[in-house]
């Protein structure tokens, strides 16, 4: 089954600019060199309505939703209670959660309370270097994960996330950067036009960087990878500067 993926970063720091969205970058680029293909990340507020309308609305597209954000004890930490909603799942309290929050964290009471409430028959995932607790939901034939905003936490959590969906892995991608000096950006995509048209199932993209260079970049499977690269390095030799991985 191809793994269609939608991400769905909650928060209004994000939506005003004070907090960039690094997360949801992260997770695509992890993802999609394991073979998922993201097609959305969307942002939205800290609302039930807003959640639950993006969550229902990603579910019509994608067979992977990722929601990060909205799980801590505050009161606009409401994602677990928007999922739950479109999901038509229960809450319930979760003793070992609570327990573990408690012993290891020290949160206050009304606080572990919160973060120890799971949607109905989710995977659950502790949290190691925080305390709200992640969730994995499968639901009519969709998978939806739930994960907490803080970077460091999300990070943490997500190789068990990686080793929970490793059965959709599809094939393995790859990905190299040229970078080329003395030529523009047309004039670097017109020449590599013809070796892109030749490997359809290559992305290439070129973008001009702060220093003025120009990065060719590529992502695919190795071999059409390894192909691809040699070409462009014989056809702009002598312009090619450096190829950070």
């Amino acid at each position: 089954m191809k793994m269609i993926v939608e991400i769905i970063s909650t928060g209004k720091e994000l939506l005003v600019g004070e907090v960039v969205n690094t997360n949801a970058v992260w997770i695509a680029k992890r993802l999609t060199l394991k073979g998922f293909t993201v097609r959305r990340i969307i942002v939205v507020g800290d609302s039930i309505e807003e959640i639950s309308s993006a969550l229902e609305e990603s579910m019509k597209r994608a067979n992977l939703i990722i929601l990060t954000g909205g799980l801590g004890p505050t009161s606009d930490d409401v994602t677990r209670e928007a999922v739950a909603q479109v999901l038509k799942r229960k809450l319930v309290l979760s003793k070992e959660v609570f327990d573990y929050i408690l012993r290891e964290r020290k949160c206050g009471l009304k606080a572990t309370e919160k973060m120890s409430y799971v949607i109905e028959g989710c995977y659950i995932i502790f949290n190691k270097v925080g305390s709200a607790p992640g969730m994995i939901i499968e639901h009519d034939s969709k998978i939806v994960v739930c994960l907490p905003g803080p970077p460091h936490e999300l990070k943490s959590m997500f190789p068990e996330v990686e080793k929970y969906l490793e059965k959709y892995s599809a094939e393995k991608l790859y990905e190299e950067r040229i970078r080329v000096s003395g030529l523009p950006e047309i004039s670097v995509f017109e020449k590599i036009y013809s070796i892109a048209k030749k490997y359809p199932k290559i992305y290439f993209k070129t973008r001009v960087l702060n220093s003025g260079e120009v990065e060719i970049y590529l992502l695919g499977k190795e071999s059409d990878i390894a192909k691809a690269s040699n070409e462009i390095r014989e056809l702009l030799k002598g312009y090619i500067k450096s190829s950070p991985s």
